[in-house]
């Protein structure tokens, strides 16, 4: 039985999207989930800021005895992954790749949209993983800056505010004529079915859910599956853990959050 933990890291509640399809896919692992809530949001800091705190983050992380660590970012993901991963002993996966590779195996007509905060639309990095899939592909993607911190504060797809924006960016991709959306940012999981809503016709892809089908495949090659009938789950933030809690009530229930 491999007890170690995966490791996975946000600014704040959007990583809680993953942490839960990770439990729903991976029910025996052991897990600790840590949000940077004190300097959320990622998506408005400069590229060199994101990368200092996601170096925090996985040292944090690494006080645990770890098998894994899930960028659950993908803010985080465009800006630090190539630097964690040189730097640590053990693998280190993000969202961005997974969920580029099963966009472009989705889409019909190749034309593809993102939904991202500023920091990672501002990187290019969906556009370069994507066209490393197929260079034919059409990317647009859209920054979104105003979405993580709504959906911090607790708003949803049904909130009227949130609809009103969702609305307007929804329509600017419709216009693209893309026929396949990415939530290039894992807080948007929250906004799925509302933009599935606005959009019928095109399909939506969450980063969150296929960051887990490639950790799942990863810890089945290298037999580091657990199958521990009690698997532990910390949550941790840098700040604020009973307003966090109380919002991350919406993504998972009943949990106890720790502060470092």
């Amino acid at each position: 039985m491999n007890k170690k933990y995966i490791g996975v890291f946000d600014s704040g509640i959007g990583g809680l999207t993953v942490v839960r399809n990770l439990i729903a896919q991976l029910p025996n692992e052991n897990i600790v989930f840590l949000a940077d809530t004190k300097n959320m949001p990622y998506g408005s800091r400069r590229r060199k800021q994101i990368v200092e705190f996601a170096l925090n983050d996985v040292a944090i992380l690494n006080r645990y005895d770890l098998k894994a660590i899930l960028i659950a970012c993908n803010t985080a993901d465009s800006a630090a992954r190539k630097i964690l991963q040189k730097q640590s002993d053990i693998p280190v996966l993000g969202v961005i790749e997974a969920a580029a590779r099963k966009a472009c195996t989705v889409s019909r007509n190749k034309k593809i949209g993102v939904m991202a905060t500023a920091a990672t639309t501002r990187s290019k990095e969906y556009e370069i993983v994507i066209h490393s899939f197929d260079e034919s592909v059409e990317v647009y993607s859209l920054a979104c800056p105003e979405l993580a911190v709504m959906i911090e504060k607790g708003k949803d797809g049904n909130d009227p505010e949130m609809n009103a924006i969702l609305t307007e960016y929804t329509d600017i991709l419709k216009l693209k004529g893309v026929d396949t959306i990415i939530l290039g940012c894992t807080h948007y999981d929250v906004l799925k079915e509302k933009v599935e809503e606005l959009l019928p016709e095109t399909a939506v892809i969450s980063s969150s859910a296929c960051a887990i089908e490639d950790l799942n495949e990863l810890l089945q090659k290298q037999d580091l599956l657990s199958d521990d009938p009690d698997p532990e789950k910390i949550y941790l933030v840098t700040a604020d853990p009973q307003g966090f809690k109380k919002t991350a009530s919406a993504i998972l229930n009943n949990i106890n959050i720790g502060m470092v």
